[in-house]
């Protein structure tokens, strides 16, 4: 008997209640993949729809072998949400992911297997991309393929929704799990976080078993675990500048705001304090707000004054 599969294509649905729901359109995005999660919304700052989804390396460079054949995410624009252009690559490994492990067939340590990128309502002109890092850079015989072969998230931002800077020194925003438990090998996060309070909620989704499909080694029984989870952050947590025992100290850049309260998303704990100074253009402290005169703040708060 023959196997019979779906077409690869990419359908949209529409519903005037959320609840019947009927074919939109049949999307063709263009050459390059669009099998994983992809992400759509309307963007006011350009008046046009975004779309993010997947995208092969391989399709651009006309080969599907190494080092050219690896997962990128792309971002494409729409009148109507049926027409797609402007296609352009807004995440890909770049010189410091290709330089931190080399691989055997010279690809890439790591594809960015899809990505939930959304416009982060509480600041202006912000958007925020959780992006799905695919690992795979270790030798693992007599197994197959390479390790670790998991997925973690990684955290980028941006301006205008299509040049990405990497944020938070590059650490994993949302780490594997801990071995045994149910997201020891994949953690993928689902659109977008949700706002409880000064809370944000991200829904995730884990698994204890690899891209390869092998089961984490120190499951119980081998049983494979996944599920969907929740992580909580605090508002606009998503990076923090931290100082240790001796303190520290941070200057922003010149900025001009109206009116007469400044508040600090800051946790000191029992023994921290943060004293805040402000400078003139030239770098000297106003009379009468030098950090002499302040009051050191002490609590955890997103909004202290």
């Amino acid at each position: 008997q023959a196997k019979v599969y779906p077409p690869r294509e990419f359908h949209m649905h529409s519903s005037p209640d959320g609840l019947r729901w009927k074919l939109f359109a049949r999307l063709n995005p263009g050459r390059g993949g669009w099998d994983t999660q992809s992400v759509a919304f309307w963007d006011p700052n350009i008046e046009r729809y975004a779309l993010y989804t997947r995208y092969w390396m391989s399709h651009r460079h006309g080969t599907a072998k190494a080092p050219d054949n690896f997962r990128t995410v792309r971002r494409l624009e729409s009148d109507d949400l049926k027409s797609w252009d402007k296609q352009s690559i807004v995440m890909q490994p770049d010189e410091a992911d290709r330089t931190l492990h080399p691989t055997p067939p010279g690809q890439p340590p790591v594809d960015y297997y899809g990505a939930d990128v959304f416009r982060y309502a509480e600041a202006d002109r912000a958007y925020i991309m959780l992006a799905q890092a695919y690992w795979h850079w270790k030798p693992r015989a007599p197994r197959k393929g390479l390790g670790p072969a998991g997925f973690d998230v990684r955290l980028a931002v941006s301006r205008d929704g299509v040049k990405f800077r990497r944020a938070g020194g590059r650490k994993p925003f949302m780490p594997m799990g801990p071995a045994g438990r149910f997201d020891s090998k994949f953690v993928w996060a689902m659109p977008d976080p949700v706002r409880r309070g000064d809370e944000l909620w991200i829904y995730y989704v884990g698994s204890n078993r690899d891209h390869d499909s092998y089961i984490d080694d120190a499951a119980a029984e081998g049983k494979h675990l996944t599920g969907i989870s929740r992580a909580v952050l605090r508002l606009d947590g998503f990076v923090s500048a931290d100082a240790d025992y001796a303190g520290g100290e941070i200057t922003t850049p010149l900025i001009s705001f109206s009116g007469k309260r400044l508040e600090l998303n800051v946790d000191t704990s029992g023994a921290g304090s943060v004293v805040v100074e402000l400078l003139d253009e030239n770098d000297k402290p106003i009379p009468g707000f030098s950090k002499d005169d302040a009051t050191p703040a002490n609590g955890n708060s997103v909004r202290m004054p």
